[in-house]
């Protein structure tokens, strides 16, 4: 798992602390962050996204 380049792609976005690292497929995985936020990152693209607990829905940041 591709941990240091997840993290320089999440640092970008101003999120810091992550932790319980998983992996969604080939090219996407799951972080939760220190403040409790759940991000969906795209290693190939560097797309970083927001899970929206509310609409249940993935929003680009």
């Amino acid at each position: 798992m591709p941990k240091k380049k997840i993290r320089m792609i999440v640092e970008k976005f101003g999120y810091q602390g992550l932790r319980k690292y998983r992996q969604i497929d080939d090219e996407h995985f799951s972080v939760m962050t220190a403040c409790k936020t759940k991000l969906v990152i795209n290693i190939r693209t560097r797309e970083c996204f927001r899970w929206n607990p509310y609409t249940k829905k993935l929003v680009k940041l």
